[in-house]
């Protein structure tokens, strides 16, 4: 900051991440957009890599900054006038997880690539409140 170097796993670096964090959520929703935070797996064991486990300490480490962002801003907790994960927030139901699932699937489907530089098609009209998938 400033000029000055800032050391990884400091406050002062959590500061900026969650800065950073911040910044791109507001671009993100400038006009409407909902987001979704994905946190980020380690890499995967490779023959071209070895293994880095102060990469993998980097990861958790902006995971838990993902998820701690999270926590602290609003979020909806109903879609389509459903509440997915209504026990504990974090869990769905047998019947939600259906719900969910389908609407997952047919963004995931609807978005198959074709060519490099593909773009996805818009998703088939999933209900009211619903967005079309971007790549």
């Amino acid at each position: 900051m400033n000029g000055n170097r800032i050391t990884f796993g400091s406050a002062a670096w959590d500061t900026m991440m969650l800065d950073k964090i911040d910044d791109a959520a507001r671009r993100l929703t400038a006009g409407g957009a909902h987001l979704v935070i994905a946190t980020m797996a380690p890499r995967a064991p490779s023959n071209a890599f070895p293994a880095d486990t102060t990469e993998d300490i980097r990861y958790i480490r902006l995971n838990q900054l993902y998820r701690q962002y999270a926590s602290t801003h609003a979020t909806t907790t109903s879609v389509d006038g459903i509440d997915p994960r209504p026990l504990d927030g974090v869990h769905f139901t047998p019947q939600t997880a259906g719900w969910a699932g389908g609407h997952l699937l047919d963004d995931l489907l609807a978005c198959q690539p074709a060519a490099p530089g593909w773009q996805c098609p818009e998703s088939p009209a999933a209900g009211p409140g619903s967005q079309p998938v971007r790549k």
